[in-house]
């Protein structure tokens, strides 16, 4: 009975898949050119756009998807299908900005898709594809993962007619159910940044993650392998208890490191994390601006300042005190201006009294 099941869902999918009228590929790409236009003047309108071209797309798609964009500020950049410099390298200023990338493919590739997000660390990436192969299969990697919003346009297969309806989709991570879609495009639905982009991490579902940590950061995070405290402890079962998820903790790093650039890789605690060994640390660290391009950071929880001492001069002879800040330069003028002040003012005395 549930082979006979399984047999009649696999036909059915062959028969809706077999009845399904496409859209003629010019059409299906000047739809999805549509869409896009109506996103970046409609949920996206304030955001800081950056659109990625592939370099496969042919010359009319690159002038058409360049032109859904005209009325739109924005930063045209181009992915090469290539072993080296895949992606322009990232603007550190645009990346702290967080905009909205949009990738725009002919021929999608997860490789490409994964150099993008280590040279920008994108916290918006919306994409579609002008080509004949879908870009909706692309959320499902790990790269995105850490990507706070991410969606993707694509056309909805319909049977027995040619519907031009796009079809909005995203994926939760961590859930059981990860591939969502949100639904077709229409202004009035996906009118606000939220509506389009809907939180990707409500929960990580019991989720582990790995921390790389050194138990010697007092008060941040101190104590031993039974037991840990500190703020930052604090502040991270808050979250586990919140959000649904563990965590391991690391007593120190391996080369007793907090993390550093040493010959273009990270060490330490930082470099643990860049090796994709462990996924984030909750140490105290100081901000740089290597650490700023190769990681993201949390709001800040505590400033600390820093400040010069200098010793004390010896106390001054009190008769001396107001003198003692003059040079000599300025003692003598003040004696010269005192003698010729003096001079002055006899002279016009004598001069009043002899008339």
């Amino acid at each position: 009975m549930v082979g006979s099941t399984w047999l009649l869902g696999l036909l059915a999918q062959y028969l809706i898949v077999a009845g399904t009228a496409y859209l003629p590929l010019e059409r299906r790409q000047e739809r999805l050119l549509r869409v896009l236009s109506e996103v970046v003047s409609g949920p996206a309108r304030e955001q800081l756009l950056i659109l990625h071209l592939d370099a496969a797309l042919p010359p009319d798609l690159i002038e058409a998807a360049t032109r859904s964009l005209r009325l739109t500020p924005h930063l045209t950049l181009s992915i090469q299908h290539s072993t080296r410099g895949s992606t322009h390298q990232a603007v550190p200023l645009l990346r702290y900005k967080r905009p909205l990338h949009i990738l725009v493919w002919y021929t999608p590739l997860p490789e490409l898709l994964q150099t993008l997000c280590n040279q920008w660390k994108p916290s918006s990436l919306l994409f579609l594809s002008l080509g004949p192969t879908s870009a909706t299969s692309l959320l499902r990697e790990e790269s995105l993962h850490i990507v706070e919003n991410a969606v993707s346009l694509e056309l909805i297969p319909t049977v027995g007619n040619s519907s031009d309806l796009i079809g909005v989709y995203t994926l939760f991570p961590f859930s059981m159910d990860p591939h969502k879609y949100l639904g077709h495009w229409e202004r009035s639905t996906f009118g606000s940044w939220k509506a389009l982009f809907p939180d990707r991490f409500p929960t990580f579902e019991g989720h582990t993650f790995h921390l790389a940590t050194w138990i010697d950061d007092v008060p941040f995070f101190y104590g031993d392998a039974s037991e840990q405290k500190g703020i930052s402890i604090t502040i991270l079962e808050i979250l586990s208890a919140k959000m649904n998820f563990t965590y391991t903790v690391t007593l120190k790093p391996p080369d007793l490191k907090w993390g550093t650039l040493e010959n273009g890789s990270w060490i330490g605690v930082l470099g643990m994390i860049a090796r994709n060994e462990k996924n984030f640390t909750v140490n105290a660290l100081t901000i740089t601006s290597d650490r700023l391009q190769s990681f993201d950071r949390s709001v800040s929880i505590w400033r600390d300042a820093m400040t010069v001492f200098l010793p004390r001069p010896q106390q001054l002879s009190k008769w001396l005190s107001i003198f003692q800040p003059l040079t000599l330069i300025m003692l003598a003028c003040l004696a010269l201006v005192t003698v010729i002040a003096s001079a002055s003012q006899h002279l016009q005395v004598r001069t009043t009294y002899t008339r």
